[in-house]
C-alpha cells in the first residue's frame, strides 16, 4: 500500500493506541461515527417522549452497532503500520517547500 492508501497513523512508534486521521477519509471516518452517535441519541430522545422505549432503544443500538463497526474496521483495515503522524507532517512540510521553490530543490 502507498501512502495515500492509509488513513491513519500512529500517535506514537508501536504503539496500540493513539490513532490519528492523516486523509481526508480518515477524517469521514470519524464524522460519520460522530454522526451515528448523535442521530441514534436524537432518534433515541424522540421516541423516549412518544413513550415508545423500544424502538428508540433498538434504533439507538442500531446505529451505534454502525457506526462503531464502521470505525473500527477502517482504524483495523487503513492503519499505518510504520509511520507515525509526525513522520505524516514531516512528509506534508518537505512537499510544501517544494512547492514553494518551484519544483527545484
Amino acid at each position: 500500500m502507498t501512502e495515500q492508501d492509509y488513513w491513519f497513523a500512529r500517535t506514537r512508534p508501536g504503539s496500540p493506541r493513539g490513532l490519528t486521521p492523516v486523509h481526508g477519509s480518515g477524517w469521514l471516518v470519524i464524522a460519520a461515527f460522530v454522526g451515528c452517535m448523535l442521530g441514534g441519541a436524537a432518534l433515541f430522545g424522540y421516541f423516549m417522549f412518544q413513550d415508545r422505549v423500544l424502538p428508540g432503544v433498538v434504533l439507538y443500538a442500531l446505529l451505534v452497532l454502525i457506526g462503531a463497526g464502521q470505525f473500527i474496521y477502517f482504524t483495523l483495515t487503513k492503519t499505518d503500520p510504520t509511520r507515525t503522524v509526525a513522520d505524516y507532517r514531516a512528509m506534508k512540510r518537505d512537499a510544501d517547500l517544494h512547492d514553494q521553490l518551484g519544483g527545484r530543490r
